[in-house]
């Protein structure tokens, strides 16, 4: 049985046929953000952006997740409590407190994932916020009609929270939470308005959704989870694709060609993730020099054209030798050449570059404005030094030099927190334990400072701050008076910030007496 949405969509479509005189941008203003569905194929879903009139092929449910996504708007919380809420897709997956509302779509709402009456006043939550009520108080919810349907079609993002997507229908003005990909692509279709091949064609396709060709990658790769991502060719055009599409800017279709999954060149330009860059560097000769991993997504720390050497923000290493330089970690930005040994773009003087190695390397690289960064422990030696980064660790010894965990390292004489040695801790019996508390024989320690009176024997850590011993719990070095060793807890939720024993709750090892009743 067609609905009513369907049926006057259908009816709609006869009355444009026989009204040759409707422009295409006329026919998608009267459908923008809409969902269509191709009634006579097999129901191939598109969305019409309301603000381009284009249509956007929504695809597989990770395509629609990511759609909603990329063209999504961001709004604060207060204007998206605007909205009324729509009863479907409230309760998808994992409802922890079976109130028909899921754990995701709660924390996205501001409600308590395990309370089924979050604000104690004896209805539900679903009730409250489907009849227009406060769950988390007193009073109705602040919904705003002509706000609402100034919003139709739009897709939203909570820019104030985790970027959680939300969809407002322009048939009723509701939104609809979005949640993971398949809950998106089922919301998506079952709002869609049935539309033939025929008029479908009045509205202008992204030229995204042209049937691309992809590039061969000249690095191997989790192909399954990023098959997807990288350059693509449409006509005369090429795009980057990732979570969003870019479109390059005066690409040489003859001299283009992928370097790797994010870089490519052409005899005029650099791409990083599509975007032109590194204009001062040869695109002709430039090339990646990788890490000694060469099958890595994103291990590179070196560029290199006929005439220097760069470092991974496009910064000249002086002194390198493009034509000797190689990579000498596998996950941190050393590098030798014929001559010389670097670390980034700092040449490390004196260095012994033919016994020149990795003790350790523990690091986690992240991006931020296309940049990949660099944070850890990364320990090196050669024959006569140890090296924490570029910087030489004065008195250490490299044949007895062992990483310890976190910033901590020693030797057979001292122990060091990154190339400081630190006197005042014996090396004899020294541990390294989680969360960078440590303890000798006769002392415990956190980072390198002394618990006065902690009992290294019965030493225990508990959680990121909090720890214990036969006599006393504490919250890094401080003790917390009172408190009792035998019914110490944390939160199962990880907030590292609070514990509680029979007596208190602390908060940063202080009592305090309001908390959120969920933490534990």
């Amino acid at each position: 049985m067609l609905n009513k949405s369907l049926l006057f969509v259908i009816c709609f479509i006869i009355v444009l046929s026989n009204q040759s005189a409707v422009s295409a941008e006329g026919f998608a203003n009267l459908l923008k953000g809409k969902v269509l569905l191709e009634v006579e194929k097999a129901g191939e879903a598109w969305y019409v952006n309301p603000t381009t009139f284009k249509r956007h092929y929504l695809g597989r449910p990770k395509d629609a997740f990511n759609l909603m996504q990329t063209l999504g708007l961001g709004i604060s919380n207060s204007d998206l409590e605007k909205i009324p809420v729509a009863e479907m897709n409230m309760s998808t997956c994992c409802d922890d407190d079976n109130d028909g509302l899921s754990s995701y779509f709660e924390l996205a709402f501001g409600t308590y994932v395990n309370l089924t009456d979050s604000d104690g006043d004896g209805f539900d939550d679903k009730s409250e916020i489907l009849n227009g009520y406060n769950p988390l108080g007193q009073g109705r919810l602040n919904w705003d009609e002509d706000f609402a349907k100034k919003q139709a079609g739009k897709i939203l993002l909570q820019v104030e929270a985790h970027g959680e997507a939300w969809y407002v229908n322009p048939d009723n003005n509701k939104r609809y939470f979005l949640g993971f990909p398949m809950d998106a692509f089922n919301v998506m279709r079952f709002l869609g308005l049935g539309i033939s091949d025929r008029d479908i064609t009045h509205i202008e396709k992204d030229f995204i959704e042209e049937n691309l060709i992809d590039f061969n990658w000249r690095y191997s790769m989790d192909r399954e989870r990023y098959k997807d991502w990288g350059y693509k060719k449409g006509g005369d055009k090429i795009i980057y694709q990732e979570r969003a599409k870019i479109e390059l800017e005066d690409p040489d279709l003859d001299s283009f060609e992928v370097i790797h999954s994010i870089y490519a060149k052409d005899d005029n330009h650099i791409y990083d993730k599509g975007k032109i860059v590194y204009e001062d560097i040869d695109s002709k000769t430039f090339d990646l020099i990788m890490s000694m991993k060469d099958d890595s997504y994103y291990l590179f720390y070196y560029f290199i054209d006929k005439e220097n050497v760069y470092d991974i923000f496009g910064k000249i290493v002086f002194g390198a030798d493009p034509n000797t330089i190689r990579a000498i970690s596998d996950c941190y930005p050393y590098a030798k050449d014929a001559n010389n040994v670097f670390f980034n773009n700092v040449l490390i003087k004196e260095v012994d570059k033919d016994s020149f190695m990795s003790i350790v390397c523990d690091v986690y690289s992240y991006f931020s404005g296309y940049k990949q960064h660099f944070n850890g422990y990364s320990l090196m030696k050669d024959t006569n030094n140890v090296y924490y980064r570029e910087k030489v660790i004065e008195g250490a010894d490299p044949a007895s030099i062992t990483y310890l965990g976190g910033d901590f390292s020693k030797d057979k004489y001292y122990v060091y927190k990154d190339e400081l040695k630190l006197e005042h801790i014996n090396v004899e019996g020294f541990q390294f334990l989680p969360y960078r508390y440590s303890k000798n024989y006769n002392s415990v320690f956190h980072e390198e400072v002394l618990i006065p009176g902690a009992d290294p024997a019965t030493f225990e850590v508990v959680s990121v701050y909090y720890a214990k011993d036969k006599n006393n719990i504490y919250w890094k070095t401080n003790i917390i008076e009172g408190a009792d060793i035998n019914t110490l807890e944390v939160p199962k939720n990880k907030d590292y910030r609070y514990a509680r024993d029979k007596n208190n709750v602390y908060e940063n090892g202080e009592i305090i007496l309001n908390y959120p009743a969920i933490i534990f």
